[in-house]
């Protein structure tokens, strides 16, 4: 958050007025969060996701942890990805 600029009081957040509607907190945080954390050329992306699963036998009720994990990771634009 603090990298975000939440705690520097010269932060603007952009709140659009579109239709007569306002842009929510949550807008106005993803308009900082894009600008902030955009890609450069140089930047690669990273996907990390893990998933666990209870499993359970209908005949005999026995329980177990079943885990899945996947992690990705691309090319930056600068070396063709």
């Amino acid at each position: 958050m603090k990298f975000l600029g939440f705690f520097d009081d010269a932060q603007k957040l952009k709140i659009v007025r579109t239709d007569k509607k306002v842009s929510s907190c949550l807008d106005a945080f993803g308009e900082i969060m894009a600008e902030k954390m955009k890609h450069t050329s140089v930047d690669r992306d990273l996907v990390v996701m893990r998933h666990n699963f209870t499993m359970e036998d209908n005949k005999t009720k026995e329980r177990w942890l079943h885990t899945s994990t996947m992690i990705i990771s691309g090319d930056s634009a600068a070396s063709g990805g």
